[in-house]
Order: C-alpha cells, then sequence, then structure tokens
C-alpha cells in the first residue's frame, strides 16, 4: 500500500471518529476527479478530433498545424523531450478541438504531449476556440495504479524528471501533470457526437456514465474506454455485437445512442484506442470463423460508428447529420 494512501486512509478513520464519514473521506481522496465528467457542448463552430497522441508531440503538432489549427511549429522530438510548456499559437478560430485521450505511453514523449495539450487550451480559450482531451485507457489504467506495468514508459519519463509517479496520479507533482490528467472527463458530447476513447456507453445514459469509478473504466475490458473492436472484444467479436454474432450492431447503437439523451439526441459515436478501418459483417458470415467472416462496408451500423486514425484529424461539421 501506497504511503499517500496510507495517509488518506488515517485520515479518514479520523474522520469517522470525529464524527465526519464517508462523505468527507471521499471529498478528501486524492486522484481522478473531473467536473463535469461528461463535457456536454451544443456549437455551430466546426469540429475536429484527433486520437491517441501516445507520446508524440512533434507529430501531433505537425497535423494540428495541417489542419490549419495552430501555427506551424518545430519540436526536436526523442533527442530532446519537452520539459517546459511550448510556444504553440491557436490559429482556429471559434473551432473546437477535441483529443479522444490515450496521450502517454508507446510514444518517447508523453510529458511533452500533455504539455504541448495543457498550453494549447489555454491559447485557444484565449483566442476563442476550445481543446477538450478526454480520458483514454492508458490515462485510467496511470491513474488507477502508477506501478501498471502497462505504462511504464509514462512512469520511466516521470523518474527521469524527479518526478514520483504517484504522485503525479495523486495530483500533487510540481510540474502540474497529475492536476491536468486527474481533470480529464470520460467523455465530451458535441451536438449529436459522443467522442469517447473506446465507444461502448452500454446502454448507459450521459448521467450514468458520468458516475463511473475510475478502477470500473480502467479494470472492466468493455468500458468506455476500453472496449475493442476486434478479436479481444467479448467472445472474441467486436464489442458492437455484445459477444452474440447474431447481435445486429446497428441495433446495438441504436440502442446505445437512444439511452444516452432523449434531448438533444445523440446520433453517432466518435472513438480513439483503435484507429483501423471499422468493419461489419454481413448477416449470413457473421457466425463464422474470423477467416470465413466477410467484412460489409455497406451496413447502416457503419454510419452511427467513427473510428479515428492516430493523431489524424477528422472534421465534425455543425451542418453533417446522421441520415
Amino acid at each position: 500500500m501506497r504511503a499517500s494512501h496510507v495517509t488518506w486512509v488515517a485520515s479518514c478513520l479520523l474522520a469517522w471518529l470525529v464524527g465526519g464519514g464517508a462523505a468527507e473521506c471521499a471529498a478528501n481522496k486524492p486522484g481522478w476527479s473531473p467536473s463535469p465528467a461528461i463535457v456536454q457542448l451544443d456549437t455551430s463552430e466546426e469540429i475536429f478530433a484527433v486520437g491517441d497522441p501516445h507520446g508524440d508531440p512533434s507529430r501531433l503538432a505537425t497535423v494540428l498545424a495541417a489542419a490549419g489549427l495552430i501555427e506551424a511549429m518545430s519540436l526536436a522530438g526523442c533527442s530532446q523531450p519537452l520539459k517546459t510548456p511550448p510556444a504553440v499559437s491557436w490559429t482556429g478560430a471559434r473551432k473546437i478541438l477535441v483529443i479522444t485521450g490515450d496521450l502517454i505511453d508507446k510514444g518517447c514523449d508523453s510529458v511533452g504531449v500533455i504539455m504541448l495539450l495543457r498550453a494549447l487550451q489555454r491559447d485557444a480559450a484565449a483566442k476563442g476556440g476550445r481543446v477538450i482531451v478526454t480520458l483514454g485507457n492508458h490515462e485510467a489504467e496511470f491513474l488507477d495504479d502508477p506501478d501498471d506495468p502497462k505504462t511504464e514508459k509514462f512512469g520511466g519519463e516521470l523518474q527521469g524528471l524527479k518526478l514520483k509517479p504517484e504522485d503525479v496520479a495523486h495530483c500533487r507533482d510540481s510540474l502540474g501533470l497529475g492536476e491536468f490528467l486527474c481533470a480529464l472527463p470520460i467523455a465530451v458530447r458535441v451536438n449529436e457526437w459522443l467522442f469517447s476513447h473506446g465507444g461502448n456507453s452500454g446502454g448507459r445514459s450521459i448521467a450514468q456514465i458520468g458516475k463511473l469509478g475510475l478502477h470500473d473504466l480502467a479494470a472492466d475490458p468493455n468500458s468506455i474506454l476500453q472496449a475493442r473492436l476486434n478479436k479481444k472484444g467479448p467472445n472474441k467479436y467486436p464489442w458492437v455485437y455484445a459477444g452474440n454474432c447474431k447481435t445486429d450492431p446497428k441495433q446495438l447503437l441504436e440502442s446505445n445512442a437512444a439511452a444516452l439523451s432523449s434531448d438533444p439526441k445523440v446520433r453517432h459515436f466518435v472513438l480513439g484506442h483503435q484507429y483501423e478501418e471499422v468493419q461489419f459483417y454481413s448477416p449470413d458470415t457473421a457466425c463464422k470463423s474470423k477467416d470465413d467472416r466477410k467484412p460489409d462496408v455497406t451496413r447502416d451500423a457503419g454510419r452511427l460508428l467513427s473510428a479515428l486514425r492516430a493523431a489524424v484529424p477528422d472534421r465534425y461539421r455543425h451542418e453533417q447529420r446522421h441520415r
């Protein structure tokens, strides 16, 4: 048990003894506490979305500049990781940018991605735009357990900066990295679009998703952060089949969308996490072995779901409507 957790437990025991209780304990517990847990926004502005920067601020800056959202900038990359926030200039006017999580791990400069996005959020807000960053499964796993082997690359970066991973996970490091991560929402609804890392809302309402705990989001392999669109899904099917090859993905997605909110309605899911082309199987082959299944890209389910390619911006205009 980590020392910071021991301190929290001790403070909870003291709260009970002096007549406090569960509410005071919860309020004092260090860690992830976004407000709101689900961002909701209605806008007539153009919307951009990027998935999975994964420790590569140089590539992220390149694609954002190509999309006309920031001025072109040169970052040294792995040879010189960022240690201070870069001078980034938002050029997107009142546009909206959504980053669907997985800022950390895999690349060489996760800290640099966080610093770049934190600086960009401030500059965009000052110029009338908005940058919204959501939680990815890597951030959730790190915040839930900073010793998780899956996030050891990010942990190594932090130690190289003389930061303790557990301090960052408890939002208390000197660089403010944890404060940024601990404020990341689960998802964002913009108009009729729900942006999240894994996409699977599980038939819950927006309010119900907002009440999910960090451990549930990180540990559940089929959560809105972890759900898979490949054979790693339930019973080796993409999550849109809910573990049953006879499930109609269109009906499942429509049901999930209807459960989220009645007003305004959500009509389209946008996710990162797995950025291959989304494929749905033809009804007559869905229950066959993986090698014998035939994709049916004309199915309506594809209009309900979009998977972002890693660090490549996609546009979601206000005038677009699901048909």
